[in-house]
């Protein structure tokens, strides 16, 4: 409801995207998370959420680009690191 009403509210792609991960519906989930970083480019969280869709896809090179940026858009988010740091290990 919220998107019809206003499309251009970043946080409701972003829920919706995460009700899609929960559901296992990745390909729903990464379009919710792009439309809402396409929206608002330094939305770390967004960057996190997609990450661990891509996790789930086992596309580690994607993982480690949206902590990455996930980083660039908000240099003391310490779980971005921590995370980026444990997709290098495997």
């Amino acid at each position: 409801m919220t998107i019809k009403r206003n499309p251009a509210c970043w946080i409701a792609y972003n829920n919706r995207g995460n009700i899609y991960k929960d559901r296992g519906n990745y390909k729903q989930a990464i379009d919710d998370y792009n439309r809402a970083i396409e929206i608002k480019p330094r939305y770390a969280e967004a960057y996190i959420n997609r990450s661990a869709v891509y996790a789930g896809l086992v596309n580690y090179m994607q993982v480690i680009d949206d902590y990455s940026k996930a980083i660039e858009s908000n240099p003391i988010y310490a779980v971005a690191y921590m995370n980026r740091g444990l997709v290098y290990l495997k």
